[in-house]
């Protein structure tokens, strides 16, 4: 279990400065936390999303007579005889610190609250929560974690490794498990299995305050959609702000219909950002795009791509359809999303709508 005071690093819940070093501490095994000045180079600035303005910034007030105000949170672990230190909280701050070394041609010291004898899945779990705080590139950052915290368990069926690493489960399918409480016999699985998946789903869900419908509808996106399109999802809305922002909820518009087909996806996402049309709006652009694929009807697709006003004129006839989501429990529960998309766009396919959006020869 994620120790307490992992969750609420202020001052307080600190301990006492250790006489022993860093590397004593990790050869030792201790587990403790507390803070410390570390040397910025020794901190491993992976490649993580961050917001380049939300550096610059930083960097310029980390300029001033206070440097550094606010520690990062990092966990600590040893590789040979040499100490690094992986973030936790704190990824701006860290890339604003390495700015600025760079531009000195010297080392600084990092303010950090230093996590010892953390796990890589406590890891994880502790920056999907850190994620909230930077509302920008919080999605594609929480999804990579969480991912990365579904691949770190131990888990006490050493079938499920396997058939994790075989790509025969996926973490959006064990939220969607654990969502249903079903027996999970269609991934394979049998019930002793299936428990140990559904009680991990519900205790992550749980220490990462998100709703298991949630985390299972969210992870089923960026399963099936291009990855770069998944890190370019940012904080906003429709309107004014949120011409050209990539948002989650368009980013699942797309993707639903058009699943894993991510050159598709780029196309229609262009077309969404540039007509800043709202989710509903590209949901039925993807849908008509991906009947048009379906139907072997290229020059319909190219049309409406080309043309969006044409789309946006016949929208009335396409809302009348009711867009189903592929995102159904049944798809997430067996992975086949083809067959289910193909049924449920013949049958949705409103009378008249079809004939109005065909081009004339």
């Amino acid at each position: 279990a994620i120790h307490e005071t992992r969750h609420n690093n202020s001052q307080s819940h600190l301990d006492k400065p250790s006489l022993l070093s860093p590397a004593e501490i990790l050869a030792q095994g201790l587990v403790l936390e507390q803070l410390e000045s570390i040397p910025v180079a020794s901190i491993e600035l992976e490649a993580v999303l961050t917001d380049e303005d939300h550096v610059a910034n930083l960097a310029e007030s980390m300029r001033g007579n206070r440097g550094q105000i606010s520690p990062m949170t990092v966990r600590a672990r040893l590789e040979g005889e040499q100490v690094f230190y992986d973030v936790i909280d704190g990824f701006h701050r860290a890339e604003a610190l390495s700015l600025i070394a760079r531009e000195l041609g010297q080392n600084l010291a990092a303010k950090c609250v230093v996590l010892y004898g953390c796990p890589d899945e406590e890891m994880f779990d502790l920056r999907v929560l850190a994620a909230n705080s930077v509302r920008s590139v919080k999605f594609a950052r929480m999804a990579q974690w969480m991912q990365r915290s579904f691949t770190s368990v131990q888990w006490q069926h050493a079938r499920i490794i396997e058939l994790i690493d075989a790509g025969n489960i996926t973490i959006a399918q064990v939220f969607s498990l654990a969502q249903l409480g079903t027996d999970g016999k269609r991934l394979g699985l049998v019930q002793s299995e299936a428990d140990e998946l559904k009680a991990w789903a519900l205790k992550k869900a749980k220490q990462w305050n998100r709703p298991v419908s949630t985390l299972a509808i969210e992870l089923r996106t960026v399963e099936v959609a291009a990855p770069d399109l998944v890190q370019r999802v940012r904080g906003g809305g429709g309107g004014h702000e949120g011409r050209g922002v990539l948002t989650h909820a368009r980013l699942q518009a797309v993707v639903e219909q058009l699943p894993g087909k991510w050159d598709r996806q780029r196309e229609v996402v262009e077309v969404v950002l540039e007509n800043n049309l709202i989710a509903s709006q590209a949901t039925h652009l993807a849908f008509l795009i991906a009947k048009a694929d379906e139907d072997e009807k290229p020059q319909q697709a190219n049309m409406i791509l080309k043309d969006p006003s044409f789309f946006i004129r016949h929208e009335r006839i396409v809302q009348r359809a009711h867009v189903p989501s592929v995102a159904s429990d049944q798809v997430i529960q067996t992975g086949k999303t083809g067959e289910a998309t193909k049924a449920s766009r013949t049958s949705y396919m409103p009378d008249g709508a079809e004939k109005a959006l065909t081009p004339s020869e």
